[in-house]
């Protein structure tokens, strides 16, 4: 019964976070003209959500493996650099964090 309410929290906490960080990314990149760095780092957090929404879909369907929790680790590299622009910062911030909370549910580092 923990295992399944675990997988509960986890799909909320997906079906939660992770429109907010989308939103807030559309939102930042459509405010104003951007840096080639700050698009790339909005591609790097819009991949790292679109891992984290492969791994909610494969926990949900019972066929997590090691490869989407690689894919999540290698989408996680670089969510941290600064753009400085700080609400990208922030939400990145946000995707990073979570992204580590699953890597350490899986027993894995984030990078």
């Amino acid at each position: 019964m923990r295992h399944r309410v675990g997988l509960i929290g986890f799909a909320f906490a997906m079906a939660v976070v992770a429109p907010q960080a989308s939103f807030a990314a559309d939102t930042i990149f459509s405010s104003e003209p951007a840096s080639s760095w700050t698009v790339t780092l909005g591609v790097e957090g819009r991949n790292a959500l679109n891992v984290l929404d492969d791994l909610k879909v494969a926990v949900l369907d019972g066929t997590l493996d090691g490869s989407t929790l690689a894919r999540l680790k290698v989408a996680s590299e670089g969510l941290t650099e600064g753009s400085g622009d700080p609400g990208l910062d922030q939400v990145l911030g946000e995707i990073d964090l979570r992204v580590a909370v699953e890597l350490a549910k899986a027993g894995m580092k984030s990078a």
